[in-house]
Formats: structure tokens, C-alpha cells, sequence
């Protein structure tokens, strides 16, 4: 036990890489890694599934209940996030919302977001097929609707920019 404590610690500590020298100011330092916009490589691998079971509909709470409760109301929420994620002239009665109402009343919503859910898997790379959408829109698309909202949010975060640096400071002309 003496003998470790006599020891001199190392540098880089075992378990750490140590990391290239800072550069000298003004050097331009080349970024290492995919272009910027490309997925990496872990949000490739993670895109083929679903990122919430089809019954994890429980959680969170206010969407479960919206759509339990409300599904039309939560059906075009999710079409809006999917046109404009910032949700920024959302309502919640809006064309996708009334539409599958009306076919609600007809038993025929489940058509609409079967196509839907189908439009999203395509977009996001996620497996499946139209079979699955079907039997999940029609035996209960309740469930169905808290995935794909679920999905919508997750998907439009990562898609967004992470920290964007402030231009540099400028002086007008005169």
C-alpha cells in the first residue's frame, strides 16, 4: 500500500486522451468530424426505429391525454410540427385537425393517418411498412398518435442548429 502512494501520478490520468496542443492565435485550426447539417453517426444508427414504444402512450401526461381525449386536436399538432416545428402560428383547429375529425365521424380517420404515419416514417428513415401503419392507426390510434407526436419532437430537436456563435462585432461605415 506504501508503495502506490510513493508512486508519482501520471499525466494524462489512465482512462483520459490527451488532446492536441492549443493552437497559436490566428492559426485556423481545422474541424475534424462530418460537415456541418450530416448526421452523425450514433443519430444514423438510432434513426431506423421508433424512438418511443407503440405503448408508451402513457407518458408525458398532457399529451397522453390530449390524445386519449382530443385526438384530432393532437393529430394536427403533430402535422403542424412536421410543416413548421416552432409551432409558431399553430392552432390547435386547424386543416389536419378538422379533417380527421370528419373522417373520425365517417370510422375512417385511421386512412388519413395511416398515409401520415407513413409520410413520417419515410422522412425520418424509420422501418416498417404500410401494413403496420395500417393495423396500428385502425386497432388504436390513440396510441399511434402519442408515438408520432412523441417522434415529431424528438426529431425536429435534433434537426435543430446546436449553439451558433454571434457574429463578429463590426463597425458601420461611414
Amino acid at each position: 500500500m506504501a508503495e502506490k502512494a510513493d508512486a508519482a501520478p501520471t499525466y494524462p490520468p489512465q482512462g483520459y486522451i490527451q488532446g492536441p496542443p492549443m493552437a497559436d492565435p490566428g492559426v485556423q485550426v481545422p474541424l475534424q468530424g462530418p460537415p456541418p447539417g450530416a448526421p452523425l453517426p450514433a443519430q444514423q444508427a438510432s434513426s431506423s426505429k421508433w424512438s418511443s414504444s407503440f405503448w408508451d402512450c402513457c407518458s408525458p401526461a398532457d399529451t397522453c391525454l390530449c390524445g386519449w381525449c382530443l385526438p384530432c386536436f393532437l393529430f394536427g399538432k403533430t402535422q403542424a410540427r412536421m410543416k413548421d416545428p416552432s409551432l409558431k402560428n399553430f392552432s390547435y383547429c386547424n386543416g389536419d385537425c378538422c379533417l380527421w375529425l370528419c373522417l373520425g365521424y365517417c370510422g375512417a380517420s385511421w386512412v388519413l393517418q395511416t398515409i401520415k404515419r407513413g409520410e413520417m416514417r419515410e422522412r425520418y428513415g424509420i422501418e416498417g411498412s404500410c401494413c403496420g401503419d395500417c393495423m396500428r392507426s385502425w386497432c388504436c390510434p390513440c396510441c399511434g398518435l402519442v408515438q408520432e407526436e412523441k417522434e415529431a419532437q424528438r426529431r425536429i430537436v435534433q434537426e435543430a442548429p446546436g449553439y451558433q456563435p454571434p457574429q463578429g462585432m463590426t463597425y458601420p461605415q461611414f
